[in-house]
């Protein structure tokens, strides 16, 4: 007797289903072996992936991110990506993050790593999350993430870490430590990461750290809005903070965060008051009178409209006199009496001048 109709389309029909079962699996199997690490799930502006080695394309709400992706945003863009894990990470403007993933032999779990380059995220990482470990690497220092919620920023050769919430492991430098909730560290690269700072007892951080969540909101009025040049905010603060570091004999922050302040900020005023302040700090409390010689001299030749340019002229000119540079001092005193008739160390430097 022959299968009837009926039976061959039941037949049929339960075939298909564990075909398409099977064909889903098989794909969830080739999406893990070949590295699928999340999903893309909200762009906002122009946001572009590259695979490994292969030119950057336009990315696509909904579309899924691999180990060795690169992920970039334009300005005025931002991109919300959900790991596989239910972490969730936002991208400010002009961010550019490459993503990889290892497990060492001796570990339980993966380890995703995402490398920040330049710009800004916000990232949130689940506590109970135990199937992946997650490390965020920024051009001059790592933190090792578990369950926490923080923001950061790459900006030239400084790397920023605010948070919000749980722990971080942070290392830069020679420096390793745990951070907790509510603190900042930076560093710049061959310094170790200054202390933790406490952002709320700090305006300045709290400016700096709304504008940098106001980076990486992405809501529309948030894109449109100018007002996130935190890296200004920050320089200054760290201008400000240098002088609390002086006074309580904390040097070595005091000039990682003058450091700092000069690679954030494009402002040519600012940078003559930090190459001063580092002067300072070298010459008086440090005794390097080289480095501090080195900062006066920067000052005279790239900041002559600067408002420390006529004091470089006498701490520089003064410096070569102590170290036996009698010649040079001499002529830089010439030279400062014929710029600055009027000074405001004009008798000082005629005094000097009549004793070499």
């Amino acid at each position: 007797m022959g299968i009837t109709t009926p039976l061959i389309k039941k037949y049929t029909l339960y075939f298909i289903a564990i075909l398409s079962l099977l064909f889903a699996l098989g794909i969830q199997n080739s999406d893990a072996n070949n590295g699928l690490l999340g999903n893309i799930e909200k762009i906002v502006g122009d946001v572009q992936v590259k695979a490994n080695k292969n030119s950057f394309q336009p990315a696509k709400n909904g579309q899924k991110f691999y180990v060795g992706d690169t992920i970039k945003t334009q300005q005025k863009s931002r991109a919300l990506l959900v790991y596989s894990d239910g972490a969730e990470l936002k991208l400010g403007d002009d961010t550019t993050i490459t993503l990889d993933q290892s497990q060492a032999e001796d570990e339980p779990t993966p380890t995703v790593t995402t490398q920040l380059t330049t710009g800004s995220l916000w990232i949130a990482v689940d506590p109970k999350l135990k199937k992946a470990s997650f490390v965020f690497r920024l051009p001059t220092s790592n933190a090792g993430v578990r369950g926490t919620e923080f923001v950061a920023v790459a900006n030239d050769e400084v790397s920023t870490f605010m948070l919000n919430k749980g722990k971080l492991d942070i290392s830069g430098g020679d420096s390793q430590f745990i951070m907790n909730a509510g603190e900042m560290t930076a560093n710049i690269a061959s310094r170790r990461m200054i202390k933790p700072i406490n952002i709320e007892q700090r305006a300045g951080l709290k400016a700096v750290r709304d504008r940098i969540i106001e980076a990486t909101s992405l809501d529309r009025a948030s894109i449109l809005s100018k007002k996130k040049f935190y890296g200004e905010i920050l320089a200054r603060f760290y201008i400000n903070y240098a002088s609390y570091l002086v006074d309580v004999e904390e040097f070595y922050d005091a000039i990682t965060v003058l450091m700092m302040a000069k690679s954030l900020t494009k402002k040519y005023a600012m940078q003559a008051e930090i190459l001063n302040l580092l002067a300072n700090i070298n010459a008086h409390f440090l005794n390097d009178l080289e480095a501090a010689a080195n900062q006066y001299y920067d000052i005279l030749n790239n900041y002559p409209d600067s408002p420390q340019y006529e004091a470089a002229f006498y701490h520089y000119g003064l410096l070569l006199k102590t170290r036996g540079n009698l010649d040079i001092a001499q002529q830089l005193f010439i030279r400062y009496l014929e710029e600055f008739p009027n000074g405001n160390y004009n008798q000082i430097v005629r005094e000097l001048l009549e004793s070499m």
